[in-house]
């Protein structure tokens, strides 16, 4: 009897849904609530038939969740603000090289355009509520949303013992994009269908930018500025990478879901398109997140087909298309910007690539004394060498602040005084700072202590967790979550190699992810306490004051990125002046950055080398002093400070700052040169003999190099000996080089 009453059911819903189809399909509408209603008892009826009980109580379950998460706006209303979420969300990368003078700024750009949108479609919705009859609203709850929220809570609590506030607030401003974007996922999201629709912009984005990837490294298009051929919209090629990765499994999972004709061949087609992306980039963290993603579809394939009985590769059509991308990607593969190839060119150009990447390493290798690193770490290139320095380097830094941990956006003000604590960090002798760990987990330990970590580990529990309970109750319906499940596990792997939950895009991606697996987690529950929070929004003076604060924050957003804007170009404007040495321009350019964002100390530092290059040294040491108290261990900015101290004639202030930086970095011998050359200019032969030998042989290691790292030793060696007040010690400089110079002439003949 209960079978029968089943099929009954599924009868009448079917009818209904056909019904439905006469009208326009609202996915936010009673309408479209209905149909979606329909189609999952329809299922329900074929998993009873199949004799699933399990798959009947899911997939029944799913039907009444639907049915509860109504939306409390018109149906009109519902579509602009879902709309205008997908705008937000699916076009960031879209905008980042618009608006560009003087210099290039994707990122910031990126990050502008979903905050201040995030804040705009949020203060449009709390103007909506004004008439809103109930006196609360419901938010979607999965096991996701707490922890993520302690976690965001904490970040945005670490900036009150945050060194560099600004720093730390530039970082917490992404985040607070990122996670608007995700509360407002879980306000607007109300069925699988407004699920899949999301999920197609953010793969047609993926797509738009590996087609313009594709096309600068093949026919070398140039409509965005790029520092490396392929970067797309992000100027830099990995992160270009990462976006390809956050991408990919999307169009994947469209395919395996597809039944139409043009939506397999565009899910199929596209899918090759940004696999040929990736492949082109050349960068190794993408590849190796690519295998990861490859590997994870085809175990939930598998589980898909076997352990739920979902056909997903029915059909000659879509083994048609599969072949076709498969032949496509690898055609792709094997062309070049000067010619198509045969087919072993990837292979070869692989080849080709290591080859480079060893050259690479042994020039740097004998330059840096990093042979040792080598024979330490098994033949790692000097890229990984750089990167597991910086992250064993960081572990006496987790110490340290064990609990409350640096502060959000504060691990590189704290990295320069264990930069040398494991191994001599070699990068960090020639940059005021690094920006990144190129590792966000350690990055995100250090800065949040203990305490963060524990929110940071519970999420990605929770996470876990949320997937696993949604994978045991796929159905064809929801098997599209698959997409940002895999896709989310991808951007983690790449996480452990590069630093994408620093950039805005990146971060933006797996906020929007994890809620989208939470709205499907919430579809299938049963209870409307467990599928749903009820936030109280009572009273007409809460709803006012509610969107009185809201527009007013974003018209402050507004202001600020655009003072943010103009502050970058002047600021690029500075660097670019700098470097061809014209200084005027350089400091004019670097005190206009500084009217418009006062905070960036970066933009101090600009002025008070173009002071000191200009002559005006004390207005330099007072600047150098402001950096310091920023970044205290900045090494180029030390070194400046300790130059200008001389050029001053204040020479007790220039040995302590000197011997401040060799302390902090006893391995700088470019700095123990100057150390070396003051205290011989000044008569102090005594104190410069210890550290004269280490820059002896430093000079003979460097000139292995090449002749023209040679000749610039030989040079300042010979500098040294001129300003030596000692005979004896020209003498004995210029023996040096004359044994160094049969030293070269020996190497070379073997």
């Amino acid at each position: 009897m209960a079978r029968k009453k089943r099929r009954s059911s599924a009868r009448k819903a079917a009818a209904k849904a056909a019904q439905a189809k006469s009208s326009p399909d609202k996915f936010a509408s009673a309408t479209g609530e209905e149909t979606s209603m329909a189609v999952n008892r329809q299922k329900v009826g074929a998993n009873v038939e199949n004799n699933n009980p399990s798959d009947e109580l899911d997939a029944s379950l799913a039907v009444e969740r639907v049915a509860r998460i109504r939306s409390f706006f018109a149906p009109w209303m519902q579509n602009a603000f879902f709309w205008f979420l997908v705008v937000i969300v699916a076009t960031p990368a879209l905008v980042g090289p618009y608006g560009q003078s003087g210099g290039y700024t994707p990122d910031l750009h990126m990050a502008s355009y979903v905050q201040v949108l995030s804040f705009l479609l949020l203060t449009l919705l709390a103007i909506a509520c004004f008439r809103l009859k109930e006196d609360h609203f419901d938010v979607i709850r999965s096991p996701i949303v707490l922890p993520a929220l302690l976690l965001y809570l904490y970040a945005l609590l670490s900036i009150f013992w945050a060194h560099t506030k600004y720093d730390a607030v530039v970082d917490a401003l992404d985040w607070t994009g990122a996670f608007l974007t995700g509360f407002l996922i879980l306000l607007l999201v109300r069925n699988y269908t407004s699920m899949h629709w999301l999920v197609f912009s953010l793969y047609i984005s993926g797509l738009l930018i590996a087609l313009l990837g594709v096309g600068q490294y093949l026919f070398g298009i140039d409509w965005v500025q790029q520092h490396v051929v392929p970067a797309t919209t992000f100027s830099n090629k990995n992160m270009a990478g990462q976006y390809g990765v956050l991408t990919l499994p999307l169009g994947l999972i469209l395919f395996f879901q597809a039944r139409k004709r043009s939506e397999i061949w565009l899910s199929a087609i596209g899918s090759a398109f940004i696999i040929s992306f990736i492949y082109y980039t050349r960068a190794r963290g993408s590849w190796v997140a690519s295998a990861t993603e490859a590997f994870l579809l085809l175990a939930f394939l598998g589980y898909v087909r076997w352990g739920r009985g979902i056909v997903l590769l029915a059909g000659r059509e879509k083994k048609i298309a599969l072949l076709t991308a498969a032949l496509f990607t690898f055609l792709l593969c094997s062309l070049t910007p000067e010619t198509v190839s045969d087919l072993s060119s990837p292979i070869e150009k692989l080849k080709s690539y290591v080859s480079e990447q060893k050259e690479y390493e042994e020039r740097f290798a004998t330059e840096s004394g990093l042979r040792t690193a080598k024979m330490v770490f098994g033949g790692a290139s000097f890229s990984a060498n750089k990167r597991i320095t910086m992250w064993i380097n960081s572990l006496p830094m987790f110490i340290d602040h064990f609990f409350f941990g640096v502060g959000l956006g504060n691990w590189r003000v704290f990295y320069p005084t264990y930069q040398e604590w494991f191994w001599p960090d070699w990068e960090l002798h020639k940059n005021l700072y690094h920006a990144n760990a190129h590792n966000d987990y350690v990055e995100i330990v250090s800065e949040l202590g203990l305490f963060g970590s524990i929110f940071f580990f519970w999420l990605i529990v929770a996470f876990f967790r949320t997937w696993i309970y949604v994978t045991r109750r796929l159905t064809e319906e929801n098997f599209i979550i698959l997409g940002p499940v895999i896709a989310t596990i991808g951007i983690s792997v790449s996480s452990m190699f590069s630093f994408p939950l620093k950039q805005p895009v990146p971060i933006l991606f797996v906020l929007t992810y994890m809620a989208l697996i939470s709205c499907c987690y919430s579809f299938l529950q049963s209870s409307g306490s467990k599928a749903h929070y009820k936030v109280p929004y009572k009273g007409t003076v809460t709803r006012y004051a509610a969107a009185a604060v809201l527009f007013v924050t974003t018209i402050f957003m507004f202001v600020y990125h655009y003072n943010l804007y103009i502050s970058e170009l002047n600021y690029r404007a500075s660097v670019s002046s700098l470097n061809a040495k014209q200084y005027r321009n350089s400091y004019q350019a670097a005190v206009r950055a500084m009217q418009h964002n006062p905070m960036r100390t970066e933009l101090l530092w600009l002025e008070g080398t173009s002071q000191l290059r200009l002559g005006d040294t004390d207005s330099a040491i007072e600047n150098y002093k402001k950096v310091l108290a920023a970044y205290p261990n900045s090494s180029n900015t030390l070194n400046n400070l300790a130059t200008a101290y001389s050029i001053k004639g204040d020479t007790f202030s220039s040995i302590g700052t000197y011997q401040k930086l060799i302390s902090l970095q006893p391995s700088n011998m470019k700095q123990k040169f100057n150390y070396v050359r003051m205290l011989i200019r000044l008569g102090y032969n005594k104190q410069a003999e210890p550290y004269l030998n280490e820059v002896l042989q430093y000079s003979l290691a460097r000139q292995a190099t090449g002749r023209r790292w040679w000749e610039k030793e030989k040079e300042r060696l010979l500098s040294l000996g001129r300003v030596a007040r000692r005979p004896l010690l020209l003498t004995a400089l210029e023996k040096r080089v004359k044994w160094m110079e049969k030293w070269k002439k020996k190497i070379e003949e073997e």
